[in-house]
């Protein structure tokens, strides 16, 4: 009768024992089934080399199609060491082929003007009531203004519009070389150019753009500020851009012809005076 009595209990803890076991389990399966799994990583797909090329092509031949004529309002600064200035602007062209920018001083007085040919450059210093005429080259654009920068460079700068790719730059993630051997970082989405460096006789240059984020009502684009800045000259210009127009009607004649717009100034010529 005893044994019979100490099996029973034997049998009653070993079944309570396994009982316990089982529901530990079930608890711990519950709880590790309700412990959240962390969020899938969400990896951003790379564009494709040959679509970013595409569209960059896109982008640049309406820049070459539809900048015939164009005009930008904004703030134009420059420091170097010809000029540390920073006034409104006006700033207007045919292309790359022709340019002029009104600076506006005191009260939108005219402070001086600069008009840019693909065979000279003149300066008009309003204060002197003088006209300076240079060549069209880098040492004519830096013996006016400091900035060590071919003006067609230049303008091609302003207007982003740069060479055909070459191909992918090993060197630089995400990076571009043009035929002409400039180095560009391109928005992937849009084509547009992000930044641009490149190497003259006088130095290397860097460009910096910011674009509008809202949609844009221009068709190319048109950057809202453009940032250059030329070594070793340690020269830096930047336009601010309140705003810009293409336009339709083609400029008047005399519209890049200082000298016919001031004839009272008086004319020099450095580069003929040496």
């Amino acid at each position: 009768m005893r044994n019979a009595t100490r099996n029973s209990r034997k049998e009653s803890r070993s079944l309570t024992c396994r009982l316990f076991c089982i529901s530990g389990l079930l608890l711990l399966g519950l709880l590790t089934g309700c412990t959240p799994h962390p969020p899938p990583v969400l990896q951003t797909l790379a564009v494709a080399p040959h679509l970013v090329a595409q569209r960059y092509q896109t982008d640049q031949q309406q820049r070459q199609q539809l900048l015939r004529q164009w005009q930008s309002l904004g703030i134009l600064e420059i420091r170097s060491e010809k000029a540390n200035r920073r006034l409104r602007a006006e700033l207007q062209g045919t292309g790359t082929e022709k340019a002029k920018v009104t600076l506006f001083g005191f009260m939108q007085n005219i402070a001086g003007v600069i008009a840019v040919t693909a065979e000279q450059i003149e300066l008009v210093d309003a204060d002197k009531q003088q006209i300076t005429v240079v060549p069209a080259t880098a040492e004519g654009l830096h013996y006016l203004l400091g900035i060590a920068l071919p003006p067609e460079d230049l303008l091609h700068s302003l207007l982003a519009m740069a060479a055909p790719l070459q191909g992918v730059d090993p060197d630089v993630a995400g990076g571009w070389l043009t035929k002409q051997g400039e180095s560009l970082l391109l928005d992937p989405r849009s084509g547009l150019v992000r930044e641009r460096q490149g190497e003259t006789r006088e130095g290397r240059y860097r460009v910096v753009y910011q674009w509008s984020t809202e949609e844009e009502s221009s068709v190319p684009p048109l950057p809202q500020q453009i940032a250059i800045d030329l070594q070793p000259a340690d020269t830096h210009i930047q336009f601010r851009s309140r705003q810009w127009q293409i336009i339709a009607q083609p400029f008047a004649a005399d519209t890049f012809t200082l000298r016919a717009r001031y004839p009272d100034f008086t004319v020099e010529h450095p580069w003929q005076e040496r």
